[in-house]
């Protein structure tokens, strides 16, 4: 039997149905312009991709996830939860959904021992009917009441509850106890219609957390054995392949007749005179050391532009304890010592630096007590490159300063003698002086970097790079760790050119990693973006103003201010009706204003700030779109809880539109950083 041949053709998708019907009417079937195509090897008949979407890395692979192959990025992957009663489990209002899900399981309950119905009945379900037939007695849990994250920017509370959450699919194995550290890459299913998109989140998160009538694919960083011991999703295969390509060869063992390439600057034997690094003496030891430190943290160290900037504006933002320390150190006003605020090393910043001593002081806000181990990376990178690290709360500065002062000072060298030209900074110290504040760019530091409380940072609170140093920082293999590559899968699905040359591919298919020419750049932008999406509700405030329209007050309201001009004695047989505001939330992108209701507007809406777009509309859009009063489907809802009033949430409202600001200008500030197109080297 002879292979079916496929033949096609289509009419311009900007034909009305009229102008189609009307062409097929007058045209003869043989006179159709019919194409021949083949179908590739995923059974794809029409629009046919060529491109090398195939030699990337997958990201995930059933195979893989079933542990049958190692071939894959992720090991575990799950779809977002899925309920199949939404308006049941979730909520604003802890309160309110305490009550519906009461109600739910007393329904429930009285059906299972009675066999009879509420007059206001529940969502009942396949699912739910099975739990029935087997007998399941429900009761209310006040410990599964859990935080959700239901659409993008927008936390709901959420009874977590395996028989009244319909396909919760891995989500439960993922997130069953609250006290373990999850967080999952999300991003849009194939075979959605919706552009694409990614968010990250360390809430449990909803099937259609990327929108409706799409489902969300969640990647998990670590995953938990039964004993609440961590694993890492993050295959030992992909983590092989990223250092092969990333990371050079190992040194070669040394040559004892000298040849080149011989040592790669490992010790030689001792009295084998097998270089100048045998004979050379604690001296000359001392000044290869210093020498190595200029290229880390002096006036030789390379910043790129866009850190050089961002360190501008952390100066111009500093904390309280920093401008309390800064006064005090500035000018060389401790032990004559130069110090630096927010000054670059490596692709850290510190909070302050001393050259001449060598020395790291570093600002801890709150912050920093869930992030241990990430400071404590930090540190050891100075360590390893010959600086001293210094530690203080912010707390310190403000409670006990002499004593701060005191250490510090403990750690600088004796201040430099008459003889010493003056205004050098570590005169008779061989080291050369860091480019300075008020000398160029180069006084700059990069963003995101030992910034203790700040909340505008990219990286959010403060955290920026705090974590693993990127790629090529001299920690070996340490340099591309399992963390480092979750950044820069991040990275990658935010890149622009990658999701429009590989738009069909993303649609039909999980997506795959290209290996970009500078892994350590993807991976600072990935960080980046992941911890200001991760806390976007303590990051610093846009400034968007906000214009109040007058309203008449209610007997009993505050004024808002006193006067002087005596007003009319209000009449008590006519008391005055307090009126709530009609919720508008809409979104004037043209004179960049958000109308929240008839009272109340934002203003100043940066148009950047639209740009950030997570499937078909812009962070600031979710947020509206999720405030909004709506009629609850659910007719129980309807009648029992519909209780949902804007009015009750507009301060809360306003306070994350003005977070989410900030988080949209500088998610596309980072994103108009990546390369206009997609350049890498092949997996293969």
């Amino acid at each position: 039997m002879s292979k079916a041949k496929i033949f096609y053709f289509t009419l311009q998708d900007e034909q009305t149905k009229e102008e189609k019907l009307d062409w097929f009417e007058r045209t003869r079937f043989e006179q159709i312009p019919f194409d021949h195509i083949t179908p590739d090897q995923k059974a794809n008949w029409i629009n046919l991709t060529d491109n090398d979407f195939d030699s990337f890395l997958p990201l995930i692979d059933k195979e893989v996830k079933a542990g049958k192959s190692q071939g894959a990025v992720f090991q575990l992957f799950s779809r977002g939860l899925e309920t199949g009663r939404d308006e049941w489990v979730y909520d604003f209002s802890e309160v309110n959904l305490t009550d519906k899900v009461n109600y739910l399981i007393e329904s429930y309950q009285t059906r299972l021992i009675s066999s009879k119905r509420q007059e206001f009945d529940i969502k009942w379900d396949r699912e739910l009917e099975k739990y029935l037939s087997r007998n399941i007695q429900k009761k209310f849990e006040e410990d599964k009441i859990r935080n959700g994250l239901y659409r993008p920017f927008s936390k709901q509370f959420i009874y977590f509850d395996s028989h009244f959450n319909r396909f919760p699919g891995q989500v439960p194995i993922l997130f069953e106890r609250q006290d373990l550290e999850i967080t999952n890459i999300c991003f849009t299913d194939s075979g959605s219609q919706k552009p694409f998109m990614v968010i990250v989140s360390d809430q449990i998160p909803d099937l259609h957390v990327v929108g409706a009538a799409c489902s969300a694919q969640c990647l998990p960083l670590y995953r938990y054995d039964e004993n609440g011991s961590r694993i890492d999703n993050i295959t030992d295969w992909a983590l092989e392949q990223f250092r092969r390509r990333y990371l050079p060869s190992p040194p070669q063992p040394s040559s004892p007749t000298g040849e080149e390439g011989a040592g790669h600057d490992l010790p030689s034997p001792a009295g084998e005179g097998q270089g100048e690094r045998v004979n050379a003496s604690g001296e000359e030891q001392q000044r290869e050391k210093a020498d190595q430190l200029v290229y880390v943290a002096g006036a030789r160290r390379n910043i790129p532009e866009q850190l050089l900037l961002r360190a501008k504006e952390l100066r111009q933002k500093q904390t309280p304890a920093e401008k309390i320390l800064w006064e005090c150190l500035r000018a060389n006003r401790l032990h004559d010592a130069k110090f630096r605020r927010q000054h670059n090393i490596g692709q850290y910043i510190a909070d302050f630096y001393c050259h001449a001593a060598r020395l790291v002081i570093e600002l801890d806000g709150e912050v920093h007590k869930i992030q241990k181990d990430r400071d404590g990376d930090r540190d050891a990178w100075m360590q390893a490159h010959g600086l001293t690290v210094l530690r203080f709360k912010n707390t310190d500065l403000s409670q006990n300063l002499e004593q701060v002062l005191q250490t510090i000072a403990d750690h600088l060298p004796s201040p430099p003698q008459p003889s010493s030209p003056a205004g050098e900074e570590g005169a008779g110290h061989d080291l050369p002086s860091p480019a300075g504040e008020g000398q160029g760019e180069r006084g700059n530091s990069p963003a995101g970097e030992g910034q203790g409380e700040r909340g505008n940072s990219p990286a959010g609170e403060g955290q920026g790079e705090r974590g693993n140093s990127p790629a090529g920082e001299g920690q070996g293999e340490r340099a591309i760790t399992k963390e480092a590559i979750f950044h820069y899968t991040y990275a990658v699905l935010h890149h622009p050119a990658y999701r429009v040359k590989y738009e069909l591919n993303l649609k039909r298919e999980f997506p795959r990693l290209p290996f970009y020419a500078d892994f350590q750049q993807w991976a600072t932008w990935g960080k980046a973006l992941m911890d200001l999406h991760l806390n976007y509700e303590t990051v610093e405030p846009y400034g968007l103003r906000q214009v109040d329209v007058g309203r008449v007050r209610a007997n009993g309201d505050s004024p808002l201010q006193g006067s002087l001009i005596p007003t009319d004695t209000p009449d008590p047989a006519k008391p005055i009706k307090r009126t709530t505001p009609k919720a508008k939330l809409k979104a004037d992108k043209i004179e960049g204003k958000i109308i929240l209701d008839t009272e109340t507007t934002l203003e100043g809406v940066p148009a950047i700030a639209w740009d950030y777009k997570l499937g078909n509309r812009s962070a600031l859009e979710w947020i509206l779109d999720q405030y909004k009063e709506k009629t609850p489907k659910d007719p129980t809802i309807a009648k029992l809880f519909n209780t949902y009033k804007f009015a009750d949430y507009k301060e809360h409202v306003i306070d994350l539109l003005q977070r989410v600001c900030t988080v949209s200008v500088r998610t596309m500030e980072i994103i108009q950083q990546m390369p206009d197109t997609v350049e890498h080297q092949s997996s293969n």
